[in-house]
């Protein structure tokens, strides 16, 4: 199976954004988007240029960028153990409350990205 399976490649961007009520609930949020391979993370930044990226490579970031997200989401697929490790030991801040604030992304997929996110905001 191909890394980048983007299979929603050849849809329309405007069926991979969210609708404007959704995509303004996630402005609200700070959310945090980690790993994933730098071609997927672009397209990202296309669709959703108001969460906040910290590339696989990069494990020199701020930790406080991770303690202020109120949502990590981590693609697994493309990342370092280096950067696991940091976020994990500091997106909670010791704190026990915050324990589900990282969602696991096991997918390239940007269809599958958007039903998470749209899933995101209706838990909240």
């Amino acid at each position: 199976m191909d890394e980048l399976d983007t299979s929603s490649d050849s849809e329309d961007i405007e069926s991979l954004v969210p609708n404007s009520y959704i995509q303004d609930k996630l402005k609200s949020l700070n959310i945090l988007i980690m790993g994933g391979h730098q071609i997927w993370q672009n397209r990202l930044k296309e669709l959703y240029p108001y969460f906040n990226y910290i590339d696989s490579d990069n494990v020199n970031f701020d930790i406080n960028v991770t303690r202020n997200a109120d949502i990590v989401l981590f693609n697994t697929l493309h990342c370092s153990h280096s950067l696991y490790y940091k976020m994990k030991n500091n997106v909670n801040n010791g704190r026990t409350e915050n324990k589900n604030k990282v969602i696991y992304i096991g997918s390239n997929n940007f269809s599958y990205f958007r039903d998470l996110v749209i899933n995101i905001i209706l838990e909240k």
